[in-house]
């Protein structure tokens, strides 16, 4: 999970008091302290709390605000730390490699909710968008959309035949196909290797939204009689 800076986070916070006025100053102190919480950046919380303290255009009652929602969701935050990495997280996507589900501008990065319910019994459906540890370096991670499950026949424009998924594996792909390392490079994945499936993404906030479950790659088919892949 990247590591997120604390002048990162004031140029946000400099995007957010200019755009979103409407957010009131209890809301934006929580959604902050929560967010870093999340990110488990308890070091930016900290960083956080002095820039708002130190600022004189906020008023002594939003400082003392400030306080309370800190007492109030201290140990809401220590619980987050734990369940955080074992039922949900936030990662950064990088690249143009999912575009323009993610990052549809090169000159941002989306980041997103990914949950990780669905690696209880590995539920997953066609066009799921999840993260996965690389097959060839299990310390990078990737996020890509299933294209085929366990069983299906994958037939892709660079290839003379189809292939079929192995059980206990997935195929993905990236929706820009052009600057995508996914399966057809290194095959299907393990399932194994799958970290967690993205729903939505939370920042930034004109694109937060549900992800949507899509498949418009090219059709899968259950043809028999075909080479598996190995």
């Amino acid at each position: 999970m990247p590591y997120v800076n604390f002048n990162f986070l004031l140029g946000v916070i400099a995007f957010t008091i200019e755009e979103c006025q409407c957010i009131s100053d209890r809301h934006f102190l929580f959604v902050w302290c929560l967010l870093l919480i999340i990110l488990h950046d308890i070091d930016g919380l900290k960083e956080f709390m002095k820039f708002v303290y130190s600022q004189q255009d906020f008023a002594m009652g939003t400082r003392s605000l400030l306080w309370d929602i800190t007492k109030k969701y201290f140990t809401v935050g220590l619980i987050g730390l734990t369940v955080s990495d074992r039922y949900a997280s936030i990662v950064s996507v990088r690249g143009s490699s999912m575009s323009p589900a993610f990052n549809p501008r090169s000159d941002t990065n989306d980041y997103v909710l990914v949950e990780k319910f669905c690696l209880d019994k590995y539920r997953f459906s066609h066009g799921d968008v999840v993260v996965f540890s690389s097959p060839s370096n299990h310390k990078e991670k990737h996020i890509k959309r299933i294209i085929g499950l366990p069983g299906d026949w994958i037939g892709t424009p660079n290839m003379d035949d189809v292939l079929k998924v192995p059980e206990g594996h997935f195929w993905v792909e990236g929706d820009n196909s052009v600057s995508s390392l996914d399966s057809r490079s290194f095959g299907p994945i393990p399932l194994g290797l799958i970290r967690g499936r993205v729903t939505h993404v939370v920042w930034p906030p004109q694109r937060m939204g549900r992800v949507e479950r899509e498949t418009n790659q090219r059709p899968l088919s259950s043809l028999q009689d075909r080479p598996e892949f190995y």
